[in-house]
């Protein structure tokens, strides 16, 4: 049992030293072209979606207003 265990803690070990680092799995995302246009593309959209909000801010869209009985009527 005890020799079974060590086989496995050393091929996890192992496996471990042959994985890349965080810092080498990041650099290699930040290189990647496809996923720099997705992120741009995500950019731009974020970018149309705070227009649009500032469009409707400035139109009045999500204000609250208190009417009294007077101006109701």
């Amino acid at each position: 049992m005890d020799r079974k265990i060590k086989e496995a803690a050393k091929q996890v070990l192992d496996e471990r030293d042959d994985a890349l680092s965080d810092d080498e799995i990041f650099a290699e995302l930040e290189n990647d072209p496809e996923l720099e246009a997705m992120r741009e593309a995500r950019l731009n959209q974020l970018k149309k979606e705070m227009d649009h909000m500032r469009d409707l801010r400035s139109q009045g869209h999500g204000e609250y207003s208190e009417l009294n009985e007077e101006e109701a009527m």
